[in-house]
Parts: C-alpha cells; sequence; structure tokens
C-alpha cells in the first residue's frame, strides 16, 4: 500500500537514500540537499510504503522566467524518482497529481526540468511537452593563447556574482531571472561545488560575470566546465574571443585538458565560441527541456513552445 503526501521533517535521509540508490553515478551529500531545498520543502512530494519508507520522490524550486517583456511565475521540475520495485505501478501518477496541484494552489504558471531519456514518456503522459534538447560540446585539444596587450576585458575572482543590468525587453528568448539573490545562492553557497566565478570588468565598470566548474570524469579526463556566463550583447563579438582566452588559461591552470559547454543555438556567447573554435558536439548525452502548463492559457503555452530559451548549464538541476 502506497501514500502520497507532502514532505515532512525527517524525510530527508530517505530522499537522499532513494536518490544514491537510482543515481548512483551522481554525487549527492546531504548538506547538497540542504542547500538546494532550504527554502522550498513546501514544494516536495514524497511516497511511502507501509513501512513508512520513502519510495518515490518529485519536487520543483520556484523560478521566475521572462520573455518578450512578460514575467511567468514558474518552478523547475527535479530529481523525479521512484524506487524499481514500485516502477510501473502508477506512483509516479500520484506524485505528479499532487504536486501540480501545489504548483497551481502557489500561483505557478508552468513547471519545466530535464528529464532524462528513461523519464521522458512518463513526463509525456503527464502533460509535459518538449520544448528543445541540448547538447554537451567539448574540445579535447587546446593550445593556450598569451593574453593580448589591446584587450578590452579583465577577469577578477568573486564570491559574489552580480546580475547584468541590462533588461530582457526585446529579446526573442525565454529567459531566467538571475537576481543578487538567486546568484548568490546558485554559485556561492553551494557546498563543495569545485566551481569558479569571476566578474568582468570592462573600462573600469562590472560588465558581467563567467562560473566554470572544474569536472572530474571517470574516463580520466578532467573537464573545465563554462556553465554560466552574462555580459551585455553589445559586447558579444569582441568578447568571444577574450572569455575563449582567459578560459584556456584558467583550465591549464586548474589541470583540465578538455573544455565543454552547452550549445543553446540562439546566437549567445556559447555558440559564438562553438563555432568559432573547433568543440564538437557528443552525443553520449542530451539534455531534453521539457515544460507543463500548471495555468497558463494555451496561447501563452504556445508563445513559449515556439520561442528559444536561453538556458545555462549551471541552470539546471544537475549540478
Amino acid at each position: 500500500m502506497i501514500s502520497v503526501r507532502r514532505f515532512r521533517k525527517g524525510d530527508e535521509k530517505g530522499i537522499v537514500q532513494l536518490g544514491h540508490l537510482l543515481f548512483p553515478n551522481f554525487y549527492f551529500p546531504f548538506t547538497q540537499w540542504q542547500w538546494r531545498h532550504y527554502f522550498d520543502k513546501k514544494r516536495i512530494v514524497v511516497a511511502v510504503d507501509e513501512s513508512n519508507t520513502i519510495v518515490g520522490h518529485w519536487a520543483y524550486l520556484r523560478r521566475s522566467l521572462v520573455s518578450q517583456g512578460k514575467r511567468f511565475a514558474a518552478g523547475i521540475s527535479l530529481s523525479a524518482m521512484v524506487h524499481p520495485s514500485w516502477q510501473g505501478k502508477g506512483v509516479f501518477s500520484q506524485i505528479g497529481k499532487m504536486l501540480f496541484k501545489i504548483a497551481r494552489n502557489e500561483g505557478v504558471k508552468l513547471l519545466f526540468g530535464f528529464p532524462n531519456d528513461l523519464s521522458m514518456p512518463i513526463h509525456s503522459h503527464l502533460g509535459f511537452v518538449a520544448i528543445r534538447s541540448y547538447f554537451i560540446y567539448n574540445l579535447l585539444h587546446f593550445v593556450q593563447k598569451h593574453s593580448r596587450e589591446d584587450a578590452c576585458f579583465s577577469f577578477m575572482p568573486t564570491r559574489v556574482c552580480h546580475p547584468v543590468s541590462h533588461t530582457y525587453a526585446g529579446q526573442d528568448a525565454v529567459h531566467l531571472i538571475k537576481n543578487q539573490r538567486y546568484l548568490a545562492w546558485r554559485y556561492g553557497e553551494k557546498p563543495q561545488s569545485n566551481y569558479f566565478a569571476y566578474t568582468i570588468h570592462g573600462q573600469h565598470k562590472r560588465k558581467g560575470y563567467a562560473v566554470w566548474k572544474l569536472y572530474p570524469r571517470e574516463d580520466g579526463t578532467t573537464h573545465m566546465q563554462l556553465i554560466d556566463v552574462d555580459i551585455h550583447t553589445q559586447f558579444h563579438e569582441k568578447f568571444a574571443e577574450e572569455l575563449f582566452s582567459f578560459w584556456q588559461k584558467l583550465a591549464k591552470k586548474k589541470g583540465a585538458n578538455t573544455l565543454s559547454l552547452w550549445g543553446q543555438g540562439i546566437g549567445s556567447i556559447e555558440d559564438r565560441i562553438i563555432d568559432q573554435y573547433g568543440f564538437q558536439k557528443n552525443n553520449s548525452k542530451t539534455f531534453h527541456l521539457m515544460a507543463k502548463g500548471i495555468s497558463i492559457t494555451q496561447k501563452e503555452m504556445r508563445i513559449l513552445q515556439e520561442t528559444p530559451w536561453n538556458i545555462k548549464m549551471g541552470d539546471t538541476e544537475i549540478f
């Protein structure tokens, strides 16, 4: 007999244990769970068996999106999981029904997330629609170049990333709104993160930020991943070259032998670097962006489906 309910204090250990069982290759300590859900415990749904053991889980974190000047209250869906003994028995659908009700009651317009290949069908069954797929691009061999004497930008290590002071009006993309509090939580407070955050300066003023992650892989390679970068679009053409140059220098200093990043297909800094410097698509893993309307009109949902999304690697729940 399975019971589906909202999170209660004391469920943490069972949730983390279930995560270790289903995703043994992911490092997910209890401190990371605490960091992720400190403000969002009321948005967690679990399924428990007769012995009160947690056998299912789904949650979302509140996030706001903006597209064409319009703001949407949204949530990023994460850690959807059911114990193997209970898969295929309707448990996930029961969890989803309660989670969607919670989202609707607090005015969430839509949920979005990145289900893996195995869970895409059940997400579709529950009303999620595919937006697009993202791939990681790698550069396996790179030669560090000396910094240009006429460089326009400098990179200063920081513990606090500051949001770029431009608006999203007129930009034909769906953006995740990143205020000061979000950036501090995302890149400054996560425990054991292997992040390297830098403030970007130009003309003696702060212009943006960039964040890399050092990622040792099981195959013996060490990746320096560009997981987030934001700078005003007027600087993109000049900035891409200098960002790539600094990235190579940082990777060599930290012992990385591979550079990697997401391709976005929206003319972003990341896309420029992929096109200019010979990055190759890694087809071994695909990240599928899917979304479900909760309290949104069909017209609004259609616009979000047809509009490119400016989602960074660091915006997903896997890091």
